[in-house]
Parts: structure tokens; sequence; C-alpha cells
């Protein structure tokens, strides 16, 4: 991740770079290759774009933002395609815990759940 300013972080990722196997399995570890970009928009608002793009398969384009509700709640709303997916999360906030959930929205898969608790020393 790269800071461009106080406001516009940019980064990328590159995943099985290696292009590592599992034995002779055909549904092999894939490459994928990841470009992001996130605006603070205000202080309350950040926005968020990605590309996502595995070898043998079309790019996902994918949009979200955070907004802090208040000084402890975050509310996040995302959307991409290639699966089209939505997904909504909060954030809850104290001392030095995060406590996340994330519900996402799969056109084949229905609803997805997601929990997560971060600890920031």
């Amino acid at each position: 991740i790269a800071n461009l300013n106080d406001e516009i972080n940019l980064g990328f990722a590159l995943e099985n770079f290696t292009r590592s196997t599992i034995n002779d399995e055909d549904n092999q570890i894939p490459v994928v290759f990841w470009l992001g970009i996130s605006y603070k928009a205000l202080k309350e608002l950040q926005l968020f774009a990605a590309v996502k793009k595995e070898i043998n398969f079309s790019a996902s384009f994918r949009f979200g933002t955070e907004y802090l509700l208040l000084e402890f709640l975050q509310l996040r709303f995302g959307t991409s395609t290639e699966p089209d997916t939505y997904s909504f999360g909060v954030g809850i906030l104290y001392n030095i815990f995060r406590f996340d959930y994330a519900v996402t929205s799969h056109v084949d898969l229905g609803f997805t759940h997601q929990f997560g608790l971060v600890a920031k020393f």
C-alpha cells in the first residue's frame, strides 16, 4: 500500500505468483492480481475501488464506501461484478478492539455472513 497523500492510498497485491500447485489436481490455486485505491472524501467518509483479475477469468470490478456514523460505529456498503454481489457491513470500535459484521448477497449462493474481531496494540 502506498500513501499518495492524506486522502489517497493505492494498493497492489499478487496471489500465488509462483504458480504453486497441489499434486495433480485439476482445480489448482489461482494466480490473482489486485489493484485498488481509496479516497478519504470527508473525515467520516471513505470511498474504495478495486480490480481483481484472475488468470483465465474476466476482471471483477469492486466499489465500496465506509461511513463513520458515530465515533465508534462504521457503516459499510459495497458491490462487485463477476460475479455480481452486494454487501453491507458494520464495524463497532471499542478501546483497542474492533468487531466487524458483514453480509454479502450472491446470485447463486444467497447470503453469506462474516464476523471479525481485531485487537490493535
